[in-house]
C-alpha cells in the first residue's frame, strides 16, 4: 500500500490531476515485467472459498484502497446533492 500512496503523492507533486495520478500509478504497476495482478484478488480467487479469513483480509485491503482513492479526489469532488 505504501508504494501506491507514494506514487500517487509523487504524481500529484509533479502536477498531475487526481485522475492522471491514478492512471499513471496504475499504468506503471501494470507495465512491470513481474506484474501478476493484485495479490489480494488472486488470493481471494484461489483460496477464498477455503478460508474465510482470507476474504476478510481482502475486504480490509479493498477498504484501505478505497480510502486512499477517496483522499486523492477529496478536494476535487463535485456535489451532486
Amino acid at each position: 500500500m505504501s508504494w501506491f500512496k507514494s506514487s500517487l503523492a509523487q504524481e500529484s507533486r509533479d502536477g498531475a490531476s487526481p485522475t492522471e495520478a491514478l492512471l499513471r500509478t496504475l499504468s506503471g504497476w501494470f507495465s512491470q515485467t513481474r506484474f501478476r495482478g493484485c495479490a489480494f484478488l488472486n488470493a481471494a480467487a484461489e483460496l477464498g472459498s477455503t478460508d474465510p479469513g482470507i476474504l476478510e483480509v481482502v475486504r480490509q485491503h479493498k477498504k484501505e484502497m478505497a480510502c486512499v482513492v477517496d483522499e486523492l479526489f477529496d478536494h476535487h469532488a463535485v456535489s451532486v446533492g
